[in-house]
């Protein structure tokens, strides 16, 4: 017989609905339902265009620097305008302090909570697991997930003089002058966030971790800094055998990201590659190599030959 399970997702602002058909402990078919219209692109029906600075940062309260720039960039292509260097610099380095925020946030705050479900009671790392993550807020490191992040926002407040839902993006750049003083604010609280983040979260260097280029070296990590906020995340999640659930496609495709201020490519290029072979694990299913694809604008190939790169494949805690 198969049963119906359904699971709300609306830890943040949204209303996602998961409904999965269950039969014999297994999941037979499952469906991802949205439960609320907002009508975004039919309040910008018929406005004027500058209103899109003033409306779309407010689609969220978390990544509103994202849709901000989003709807700026929708304008600039509509109207053939190119950005200023310094213009792209800031949005860039905005966009960076932004992404740095919510990947706390989203790891420790969101889904880390599910840790604490007395389902796991039984599981030895469970006490320090509630005692780090426990909903809503009362894990110590739930508490840090709230208040560190909040001091990368001196990053786009020196340029935007507020957060969220700010309007300093616009079709050519930005509407704020750089100064020596707004960098320097900047400076300080990407040195502050960096040193609580390499304490509490890693228990290392930024550049021990990234030097982590296998399975082998995450997991000799692992064994080293199991009571770090990452430790506990990935140590948890791969006693509970999460590091078998949801494996996508080896196969990766990205775009690049981050503009270069001169126009030319992405401080982040987009590329292909296969992220098994990256890790060091086997593969014989290497499709993406030797595909014949046509130049992308937003990636670069060498001919028609697309051309692995290793940046565009981040290591996966739950792996």
């Amino acid at each position: 017989m198969v049963g119906r399970i359904t699971i709300d997702m609306n830890r943040v602002e949204g209303d996602l609905e998961v409904q999965l058909d269950v039969e014999d402990n297994t999941i037979r078919d499952s469906w991802c339902v949205g439960t609320m219209y907002r009508g975004y692109e039919q309040i910008l029906v018929g406005r004027a265009p500058s209103d899109v600075l003033v409306i779309v940062p407010r689609v969220c309260g978390i990544c509103s620097t994202a849709q901000l720039y989003a709807g700026v960039r929708a304008l600039e292509d509509a109207w053939g305008v190119r950005p200023a260097p310094n213009g792209v610099r800031v949005r860039n380095l905005c966009l960076m302090a932004e992404a740095v925020m919510n990947d706390v946030r989203q790891t420790f705050l969101m889904f880390c909570p599910d840790f604490c479900h007395p389902a796991y009671r039984c599981h030895p790392l469970y006490p320090e697991i509630v005692a780090a993550f426990e909903p809503p807020v009362k894990g110590y490191f739930a508490r840090q997930a709230i208040l560190r992040p909040k001091g990368m926002l001196g990053v786009i407040t020196a340029f935007a003089g507020q957060w969220p839902h700010a309007t300093y993006m616009a079709p050519g750049g930005v509407t704020c002058e750089v100064t020596a003083e707004k960098l320097a604010k900047c400076e300080s609280a990407i040195d502050e966030y960096q040193a609580w983040y390499e304490t509490e979260v890693l228990g290392c260097s930024s550049q021990q971790w990234l030097s982590l280029e296998t399975t082998e070296d995450f997991l000799s990590w692992l064994d080293e800094h199991p009571h770090t906020g990452a430790g506990l995340y990935a140590g948890f999640g791969r006693a509970i055998g999460l590091q078998h659930l949801g494996q996508g496609t080896s196969q990766l495709l990205s775009c690049g990201c981050y503009p270069a201020p001169d126009h030319d490519g992405f401080l982040m290029p987009g590329g292909f590659g296969n992220t098994l072979a990256t890790r060091g694990l086997p593969t014989t299913d290497q499709p993406t190599r030797g595909i014949r694809l046509p130049r992308l604008s937003t990636g670069k190939t060498e001919g028609n030959t697309a051309t692995p790169r290793r940046h565009a494949m981040p290591i996966r805690l739950s792996n």
